[in-house]
């Protein structure tokens, strides 16, 4: 080194992070987004095009009129009249989808949260893994309870707001 010149460490270089903090502070940005696209993209599909699969269809073949069907008043692109022609079917595809989508995200989220929040060397890390999955029963009921839980407050805001009790 030159005169008057010293040698800096990572540590004094707050922009330069060090290798332990880039792990333990480290968010995935690329694998993230990469699995935001794939899970946006399987939820289109799921609104768009699951309610409008042939197997489905047959299974809740409506029995209407042709003319019953048209509105002439609002015509409406050929595409969505499978959708909107059983809206029960569609709404249950919809729920169906969403069901398998979220829940394969919150466990794709859960796994990334695990792998990420463990500290220390290999051996501590598999056995924080291993505690978190005896935990993983207990989590699941205390997010089923919260869910439900804040289902009912929702409805209940709602009903104060003029929304019908039931329908």
């Amino acid at each position: 080194m030159g005169k008057g010149k010293k040698a800096t460490s990572a540590a004094e270089h707050p922009a330069v992070e060090s290798p332990a903090a880039l792990s333990t502070g480290f968010f995935p940005f690329a694998r993230y987004t990469s699995v935001v696209g794939v899970h946006t993209t399987l939820l289109t599909f799921t609104a768009l095009f699951l309610p409008r699969t042939t197997f489905l269809f047959e299974l809740t073949k409506p029995t209407l009129d042709e003319e019953l069907r048209t509105s002439r008043d609002r015509p409406q692109h050929p595409f969505l009249e499978d959708l909107t022609i059983n809206p029960v079917s569609t709404l249950v595809c919809l729920c169906a989808g969403a069901l398998l989508l979220q829940g394969w995200w919150g466990g794709w989220m859960r796994n990334w949260w695990v792998e990420y929040a463990l500290t220390g060397t290999k051996d501590e890390k598999s056995l924080q893994k291993v505690a978190a999955e005896r935990q993983r029963g207990a989590n699941l009921i205390r997010a089923w309870a919260a869910t439900f839980a804040a289902s009912l407050i929702l409805h209940v805001v709602l009903v104060l707001f003029g929304a019908p009790i039931a329908r």
